[in-house]
């Protein structure tokens, strides 16, 4: 993402910030993100940091059983590079992670594009189990959003590591990249084979049920208690809301729906604005700051302004 990007994304996140606390009322959310007891949101920052650590080792999984040698240093700086992209549509600028490695390591793109996408593809795995983990405590329109969105991602997998997929290789477009799609699909292949995605979808679980649990924490906070169970499946099942908007970091998407169910809920209306700023605070936003100071670093690394 340019400056200018992420200046539109923050002037975009400023205006629904704006809006989430006028719907609340602005006297009772500022009231209750002042009173907001500082060691709960601590804990929030912590569980998504456990978040940050269990997909590094999905990551640096991927890349040890692709057979790619990366020094920890670089691996884990350029893992957290990428969670400044966390605020692009579908976090397709992770894809920039690429790049990073093969300047700075020589991994070649197309054994690393394949692990970004599969990372993209385990997530969306793991977010939607959870989601539909509570079946029951969602409203049934995001029930069957739920099921039909698992059940596209499936098929469309299975679409790219068929034979199939050939058609899109001798797209105009496409037809001069033919050689290396053709790599990253075996890439990719190897990549579905049981053992790693056992592993990635573990790892991609427990990751995206830290920061579930991170939002029942900041409930627990502002006085509300509707147990893990239900926080982690709304919790996920409004992060799905949100990458289905198509919109940056899935703003709009992923607030108002974790606005919606916690009120519907029934905590109070200002709790619940309340409870979705410091969520998103303590996930996306915390995300987007650490990786934008990662990338601070790898740019400093590659000018010689820090050594070692």
């Amino acid at each position: 993402m340019t400056v200018r990007q992420f200046l539109l994304v923050g002037l975009i996140a400023a205006a629904l910030l704006v809006g989430l606390a006028a719907y609340g009322d602005f006297r009772g959310v500022t009231h209750r993100l002042a009173a907001f007891p500082a060691h709960y949101f601590m804990a929030a920052l912590a569980l998504t940091g456990l978040n940050f650590a269990l997909r590094f080792l999905r990551w640096n999984y991927y890349l040890t059983y692709l057979g790619q040698r990366v020094s920890s240093g670089l691996s884990v700086t350029v893992f957290l590079g990428g969670l400044a992209m966390s605020a692009t549509p579908a976090k397709v600028g992770e894809f920039a992670k690429s790049y990073y490695l093969q300047t700075r390591a020589g991994v070649p793109a197309t054994a690393s594009m394949p692990a970004i996408f599969m990372e993209r593809v385990t997530d969306l795995a793991a977010v939607a189990f959870l989601a539909l983990s509570g079946f029951w405590l969602v409203p049934g329109v995001f029930r069957w959003l739920l099921v039909t969105v698992l059940a596209a991602g499936c098929l469309g997998l299975a679409f790219l590591l068929s034979r199939h997929s050939n058609l899109l290789m001798a797209l105009p477009g496409l037809r001069k990249w033919r050689r290396e799609l053709m790599e990253s699909r075996e890439e990719l292949q190897r990549l579905t084979r049981a053992r790693p995605l056992a592993v990635a979808l573990m790892l991609a679980g427990l990751a995206w049920a830290a920061e579930g649990v991170g939002f029942w924490v900041v409930l627990l906070g502002l006085g509300f208690e509707p147990g893990p169970w239900w926080s982690t499946a709304v919790y996920a099942a409004s992060t799905i809301v949100g990458a289905l908007t198509t919109l940056p970091g899935g703003i709009g998407g992923t607030e108002g729906t974790l606005t919606v169910l916690t009120e519907q809920a029934g905590a109070e209306r200002d709790a619940a604005v309340a409870a979705t700023l410091l969520i998103r605070g303590a996930t996306l936003w915390f995300a987007v700051a650490t990786g934008a100071a990662a990338l601070v670093f790898l740019h400093l690394r590659k000018h010689g302004k820090l050594s070692g």
